[in-house]
């Protein structure tokens, strides 16, 4: 489970605390809202793969950028973005495996053809 979505969730459960006027103590006893932790994973994993998306494309080019001197940050940058695509990119291989396609194709092959463009982009600029 995500760290995100546990420090939401308990942050959501004290402020249902202060609401109804229940001590800290007996936080255990605030019956959760349905849904509250399937919506709080859902809503964090879409802003995970929109940035996954994102950094899929940014990761070549800022790799490419990167060499040479003076752009160590461009270089370290792309690192970590292609780091965080590749993980989302096993998760999505993973997801393959308990056939969940929608899982699949968003944290895996989307990541791969916009690496694949990312690359493309960042090949043809230092062509030119």
């Amino acid at each position: 489970m995500n760290i995100l979505v546990v420090s939401h969730w308990i942050a959501i459960k004290v402020a249902l605390a202060h609401y109804k006027s229940i001590p800290l103590s007996h936080l255990s006893e605030i019956t959760d809202p349905v849904n509250l932790m399937n919506n709080l994973i859902s809503f964090f994993r879409t802003k995970g793969i929109a940035f996954v998306w994102t950094g899929a494309v940014f990761a070549p080019i800022l790799l490419v950028m990167g060499i040479g001197e003076d752009k160590t940050f461009h270089f370290i940058l792309g690192i970590v973005l292609f780091m965080i695509v590749i993980l989302s990119i096993v998760d999505g291989i993973n997801a393959l495996r308990y056939r969940l396609m929608t899982n699949f194709i968003a944290s895996a092959f989307v990541p791969m053809v916009s690496m694949a463009v990312g690359t493309a982009f960042a090949l043809f600029k230092i062509v030119k």
